[in-house]
């Protein structure tokens, strides 16, 4: 373990291994990466609602890397950021190319803002564009476009 650069000593975290990372020009990273636990956690999550998106987000990346182990059909998790910092949270991406994305946000509310980086994946990758989804914390699934809806985060088990 590696000590926190929150005050936290210890540096408790979650590791994800070899976690590649997609950039825009195509190519692909691996690298480890680190999410660290803050100190005082349900105080900075009641405070912060940063905290409480990042642990959202974490949890469902990792769920998501979990159910890929026992998937029927093989899939590769990425995240996606290119230079004009436009990125989605989490891409799917099946041997065959065909992507689904997946933006987490912990709010119960989601936006048409929240899709903007699945939008511009859509246009960009066309149709191996298959499906985007915003996770959110509230409780009804919405459409929000051609291939694009707004899930709850329980939608993750269905």
């Amino acid at each position: 373990m590696r000590g926190g650069g929150n005050g936290n000593p210890v540096g408790l975290g979650l590791v994800a291994p070899n976690a590649p990372t997609r950039s825009g020009r195509g190519g692909r990273d691996r690298r480890s990466k680190f999410y660290e636990l803050p100190d005082n956690l349900e105080h900075r999550i009641t405070e912060d609602s940063s905290v409480a998106g990042t642990l959202l987000k974490s949890f469902v990346a990792m769920e998501l890397l979990r159910q890929a182990d026992w998937s029927q059909e093989p899939v590769q998790l990425f995240h996606y950021r290119d230079k004009q910092q436009r990125e989605v949270d989490i891409l799917l991406e099946r041997h065959s190319g065909e992507v689904i994305g997946i933006e987490v946000k912990a709010g119960a509310t989601p936006s048409s803002g929240d899709f903007a980086g699945l939008r511009y994946l859509r246009g960009k990758l066309g149709p191996r564009f298959k499906a985007g989804a915003v996770l959110h914390t509230g409780a009804d699934a919405l459409p929000f476009g051609d291939r694009l809806a707004a899930v709850p985060v329980s939608g993750i088990w269905s």
